[in-house]
């Protein structure tokens, strides 16, 4: 099994650690290694703690003290604080192995192109729980197929965890001379798979993902007990679909193909620019400091910006121009 463990920077005024925190929402508490504390030179107040696990197992640290100290993701300058953790003797809480952890990012793509940091000697020195719930809610989550692996993204960064055994969590998905990746990414709801490399005609694969996300909206309805629109259909079969859920004939509209359209954008741009999009992301929801594009990203030197739709786009002598529109195609 693979754990929420996420790798961060420990804080105490000019005091820097780097250690591995184990996310944990079943932990009401926040807890740190006695160790971990000295070493950051935290003195607090004791208040003696009694863990209480299942089949009320207890244990009791007479030593605890609560301590007060900042957390950053690792690598980045802003830090949030964490007001009231327990020290705690030891946690021996499990740790990632590095091999399955990569053999996972490899076998699903939706696991792919994360700004993931190597898991390497990944041993938790810092538990945290729902006393700092702020610190471990989900932003953005990717998944797959069920019992697949999941990623989740909060304030400390991307964490991928979940079944950890490749072959039995692909099951009827592996062949005898590879895995079929997952193909899935965090549009899956949407109905819609990643795989284009297939649709040779780009207007073959824009109708084909309009139909698909219509499907989907027409099954959203239909438990809704709402009309639903259907490309063509006898009036017998609109007489037979169940519950006398009404139904109307009409063609894939030119709002389906654009959004169609987005989807796939937003879909391709994952896949090759996701690190300028979580730079663009941070940019657009005004986190401070201002993260910056890699020099080395092939968007550097083109003003990339973020627009509503979370699709990157550049800035140029058509930004000045109010009557083009975004949607304009030769303006992505």
């Amino acid at each position: 099994m693979i754990f929420r463990i996420v790798p961060v920077t420990v804080h105490n005024g000019g005091l820097s650690i780097d250690t591995f925190a184990f996310l944990d929402e079943g932990s009401s508490l926040t807890l740190v290694e006695a160790g971990l504390a000295s070493k950051l030179k935290l003195n607090g107040t004791v208040e003696p703690l009694v863990l209480r696990w299942t089949a009320n197992v207890t244990r009791k640290e007479e030593e605890s003290q609560l301590v007060n100290f900042d957390i950053s993701v690792r690598g980045e300058e802003r830090r949030y604080n964490i007001a009231a953790a327990h020290t705690v003797k030891e946690l021996s809480l499990p740790s990632n192995d590095k091999n399955s952890y990569d053999s996972l990012i490899s076998s699903f793509t939706h696991l792919q192109h994360l700004p993931t940091t190597p898991l390497v000697d990944a041993k938790p020195t810092l538990l945290i729980g729902l006393r700092d719930v702020g610190l471990i809610k989900p932003l953005e989550t990717r998944y797959g197929r069920p019992n697949e692996p999941i990623a989740v993204k909060g304030v400390l960064g991307w964490a991928i965890y979940g079944p950890n055994h490749v072959s039995a969590v692909l099951g009827e998905h592996q062949s005898s001379s590879s895995v079929v990746k997952s193909s899935r990414n965090d549009n899956r709801e949407k109905g819609t798979d990643n795989d284009v490399t297939r649709f040779s005609k780009w207007k073959v694969l824009l109708r084909t993902v309009a139909l698909v996300r219509r499907f989907s909206a027409n099954c959203r309805l239909k438990r809704r007990r709402e009309a639903i629109r259907t490309l063509r259909a006898t009036e017998k079969q609109l007489t037979l679909l169940k519950g006398n859920i009404r139904a109307s004939v009409v063609p894939i509209e030119s709002e389906e193909y654009k959004k169609a359209e987005d989807f796939l954008i937003q879909m391709a741009q994952r896949d090759g620019f996701s690190k300028e999009l979580d730079v663009l992301r941070k940019i657009k929801d005004k986190i401070v400091p201002e993260p910056k594009i890699e020099h080395a990203s092939p968007s550097y030197n083109l003003d990339p910006f973020m627009d509503d739709l979370g699709i990157i786009r550049m800035d140029g002598r058509t930004a000045n121009a109010t009557t083009i529109p975004l949607s304009t195609p030769d303006f992505r």
